[in-house]
């Protein structure tokens, strides 16, 4: 479950994404995203596009976005549908658990694909009143 970055590159050039669209943080998420203090760049995100599979990986994703969240960014879970048959599990389990002790922020949602991915705009319950 890892892709080099060249092959990452080459897969956002066939689709027409150019390096200067995105930035990448390379690495195991355990690994690369722990190193980042909360006032770390990347701080401008538009799309979050979260593919971890399992919970404590999407909960190390989320960790590291919570004080990157914005008003209109938006977030992709590529395996939110995908839970064990006993209880909600993975992405969606883990996205659940941060809402539930934010009052700041809702996730609604926006865009659902394929059967197993859902994605979500982030709304500032301070601008919507």
């Amino acid at each position: 479950m890892a892709t080099s970055l060249d092959t990452f590159h080459g897969l956002c050039a066939s689709n027409g994404i150019p390096k200067e669209a995105y930035e990448v943080v390379p690495g195991f998420y355990e690994h690369s995203l722990t190193t980042f203090s909360p006032d770390d760049e990347p701080r401008n995100i538009a799309l979050a596009y979260v593919d971890c599979d399992l919970y404590s990986s999407t909960k190390t994703v989320l960790q590291f976005l919570e004080p990157r969240l914005k008003h209109g960014m938006i977030v992709a879970f590529d395996d939110y549908f995908c839970w064990s048959p006993s209880q909600i599990a993975g992405e969606r389990r883990a996205m659940l658990e941060l809402l539930a002790h934010h009052s700041r922020w809702a996730l609604v949602p926006f865009f659902p694909f394929g059967w197993h991915g859902n994605s979500f705009v982030v709304e500032d319950r301070r601008i919507l009143g």
